[in-house]
């Protein structure tokens, strides 16, 4: 299946996401038919190379995929998003692991990259325990990645990462939130877990696999997935105001929100501000995979513009549905209001690292030509 058809597909599910969006907001969730559903089209390992079967899409694709299945749920994008993020470990991972874990079409594999758990090595491989949190998806996944600390012989610690068998890891139920619950971002916890040597990764170290999108960074491209789910989001909030401005008479009035001026006004300031974000973000993604393509190593600078593109785009995207959020007025205050519910997810998006204001800090100092860790970006 090739990027078109995979972005085809995605974009076929919003009728079957806005189905289930209240009941996969409520439960906490994404239900079965839903997961079926983004297995079957490989949204869920979208990044695993083709060298085990995988997508291998590449990072503007992405972008495309995880905003069109977020327009039709928030939370059923946010874990394509980090369901394809970490099928991008494969390129990372031995070959023989890479197949165990990514060569089944309907492997989903999730995790978290942060080093919360503790390993020590063993034959074979490393005994770990650790508890981790934001594992977004784990109900879903066969798989469950998770990052450790090693402390070496001398008493350096190094940083590890591992898939573990889901049979080996308990999940518990902490993700009650204020958006983007039905991500079921719970914390995960393994004690004792064998991992054996095929199936660690070290996210330091140079990609086995060599395509396009494995010479682009993790963190550039998890932010990037971040931002389109944000501005998925903003288009939800913004077509849902539309259509709402076109029939609402607030109360005592005679003309509907879309013959209001100042409604008038914050529409155009939304669609503008929404369509320019994006348009940084498609610029920029295609950019620097021209180059990459054409043989040019990711620099730093690229790994700047990448993560401020998609900063900027989380926060614009956030702008918009605020905007959409008071054009509203009553009409988004009530629970079941998708406009509600975009407002709630959508500021839970920019809590994210990845996308958060410190990154400013980090491309602000590539700009002005300072010395900068690249490996935060």
């Amino acid at each position: 299946m090739n990027d078109t058809m995979i972005l085809e597909r995605g974009r076929a599910l919003t009728p079957l996401l806005r189905e289930h969006r209240r009941a996969i907001d409520a439960s906490r969730r994404l239900p079965d038919s839903v997961v079926e559903a983004l297995v079957r089209i490989g949204a869920l390992r979208s990044l695993a190379p083709s060298s085990v079967g995988g997508p291998e899409l590449s990072p503007s694709s992405l972008v495309s995929l995880i905003e069109a299945i977020a327009i039709g749920d928030a939370a059923a994008g946010w874990i394509t998003m980090v369901a394809s993020t970490t099928s991008l470990a494969a390129g990372y991972l031995s070959f023989e692991g890479a197949r165990e874990v990514f060569a089944d079409p309907t492997s989903v594999a999730c995790g978290v990259f942060a080093p919360m758990g503790k390993g020590t090595r063993v034959e074979g491989g490393h005994r770990v325990t650790g508890r981790w949190s934001f594992g977004s998806g784990v109900s879903h996944a066969q798989w469950v990645l998770g990052g450790f600390v090693v402390m070496g012989e001398d008493g350096t610690p190094s940083m590890m990462q591992g898939f573990f068998d889901r049979r080996d890891v308990e999940v518990i139920d902490t993700w009650d939130t204020l958006g983007m619950r039905g991500s079921g971002s719970h914390d995960f916890v393994v004690k004792d877990a064998f991992l054996p040597d095929a199936r660690l990764l070290t996210l330091t170290r140079a990609p086995r696999e060599s395509g396009l999108t494995y010479r682009f960074p993790l963190f550039g491209l998890l932010a990037l997935g971040v931002s389109a789910v944000a501005t998925g989001i903003a288009r939800t909030a913004l077509d849902e105001v539309r259509t709402l401005a076109t029939t609402k008479r607030p109360m005592g009035g005679k003309r509907t929100l879309s013959e209001r001026e100042l409604v008038q006004v914050d529409v155009s300031r939304a669609e503008l501000e929404l369509a320019a974000a994006r348009a940084l973000v498609r610029e920029t993604v295609t950019a620097v995979e021209a180059r990459v393509a054409g043989g040019d190593a990711m620099t730093t600078t690229d790994r700047a513009l990448l993560r401020g593109a998609a900063m900027h785009a989380t926060q614009a995207a956030a702008r918009a549905v605020d905007l959409a959020h008071r054009i509203a007025g009553s009409s988004s205050i009530h629970e079941s209001s998708l406009l509600a519910q975009c407002f709630r997810d959508v500021h839970v998006a920019t809590q994210h690292a990845m996308v958060a204001d410190p990154v400013h800090a980090l491309v602000g100092r590539v700009m002005l030509g300072l010395p900068t860790d690249d490996t935060l970006l």
